[in-house]
């Protein structure tokens, strides 16, 4: 796991895949990225989008 900081953000990337799994606000303690019991894994942030993308003209 990999730790980013600074004044505003800690942010956590696992070294597996560089998977996204915690972006915190260091200064109210919120978590961006919801982990608890309802969701007990990680998953990746997919970016721009996954499956099938309808295109209109």
């Amino acid at each position: 796991m990999l730790e980013i900081k600074n004044q505003n953000l800690t942010v956590s990337i696992d070294s597996h895949g560089a998977e996204l799994t915690h972006v915190v606000n260091n200064k109210t303690g919120h978590e961006y990225i919801w982990n608890n019991m309802a969701w007990a894994k990680h998953a990746p942030i997919l970016f721009p989008a996954i499956g099938r993308v309808s295109h209109q003209s």
